[in-house]
């Protein structure tokens, strides 16, 4: 695997920091738990049966889902401003969690996000 750098313009963030996202009028809270390559596997059949995963590219090739990519905890909450939702991470009321929610870390530009440390 090639080397990954941070997208220009994304976010720097470390594994248990939130992200704050801004969508429209709202803003959203995820838990970063992890930094991860993706990779497009094929599925082989023998008789028929899903028997074993490979790579779908040689090595060397461009990866097809550039990363990295982040495996975040999202919370169903949307607040009204950052420092609801800032508030909410301090109080621990950010709602449901749904966990192993994966998004490119391209997807979190820093115009729009904020860390929480």
């Amino acid at each position: 695997m090639s080397k990954l750098t941070f997208p220009p313009g994304a976010v720097r963030c470390l594994v248990g920091d939130h992200l704050i996202e801004r969508t429209d009028d709202r803003w959203r809270v995820f838990r970063v738990d992890d930094y991860v390559a993706v990779e497009r596997l094929l599925v082989l059949t023998r008789d028929g049966e899903p028997d074993e995963l490979i790579a779908e590219t040689p090595d060397g090739a461009a990866p097809r889902y550039a990363g990295p990519h982040l495996l975040l905890t999202a919370y169903s909450e949307r607040f009204e401003s950052s420092a609801a939702a800032r508030a909410a991470i301090t109080d621990q009321a950010l709602g449901e969690a749904q966990a192993g929610v994966c998004r490119a870390l391209s997807e979190f530009p820093a115009a729009t996000t904020e860390v929480v440390r």
